[in-house]
């Protein structure tokens, strides 16, 4: 199944469009796709680990240093491919009127340099924080309202039910210490709720056409994420 997926995000499917070409669920599909992808990444430390370092030392007496070269380890055209898709990310996915699903990737690397950052802060859990960004323009610290999730320790996916129709949420995968405090590493793109009744239809008009009468600096879309924000974004 790994073989079809693999395919498949080479030609730059979502796992949504995956799941329904192999006629399965999106939860199974990023389950392969973590698990391959772990199994890959310790595949490779280890082969850079056994690797020989040749040191190669200079004969020619102008040389101001021997020079040192390592033998990298060779990659072919399918792993190299499969290497560009091990990046830090988190991805919302609607699943039902108030419910979404969560799955996320995170680099060894980001979460060490964190620990190393934070080292001394005390015990922390990673979580997701699910913030409600709707009609603001978010800076990172001003949602309408956020709650903490604890992420599984085993999974890297999470079921998120509970919210609202007509909404906008963004969600943040960091480390959330034993003082409340809260240290977001990675983040999604915002994801819309639907709108569950007819009331909720238009109810932006009338702040568009201020803004087109330039009464207002910009309209008051569903969301705003500043791109400026003091963490890294996730990237699809």
């Amino acid at each position: 199944m790994i073989d079809k997926i693999m395919d498949l995000r080479k030609e730059g499917l979502s796992f949504r469009k995956i799941a329904k070409r192999l006629d399965t669920t999106v939860g199974r599909v990023q389950y392969q796709w973590t698990k391959y992808s772990k199994e890959k990444e310790s595949v490779q430390n280890n082969k850079r680990k056994s690797k020989p370092v040749t040191v190669m030392i200079s004969s020619d007496s102008n040389s101001a240093a021997s020079d040192l070269k390592r033998e990298e380890p060779s990659h072919n055209g399918n792993m190299m491919a499969a290497d560009s898709l091990l990046m830090d990310r988190l991805t919302l996915i609607l699943m039902s009127s108030d419910r979404a699903l969560a799955s996320w990737y995170l680099t060894p690397a980001t979460l060490r340099a964190a620990e190393i950052f934070w080292k001394g802060s005390g015990f922390y859990q990673l979580a997701i924080r699910m913030q409600d960004i709707t009609g603001i323009l978010y800076n990172g610290t001003n949602a309408v309202y956020s709650v903490d999730l604890i992420a599984p320790k085993r999974d890297t996916y999470m079921d998120i039910s509970g919210l609202k129709p007509n909404r906008s949420y963004l969600a943040e995968l960091g480390l959330l210490f034993e003082n409340g405090t809260f240290v977001p590493l990675i983040k999604s793109y915002p994801l819309q709720m639907p709108r569950m009744d007819t009331s909720h239809c238009g109810y932006l008009a009338p702040d568009i056409e201020r803004w087109k009468l330039g009464k207002d600096q910009m309209p008051n879309w569903i969301e705003h994420v500043s791109t400026y924000s003091y963490y890294e974004k996730d990237r699809k």
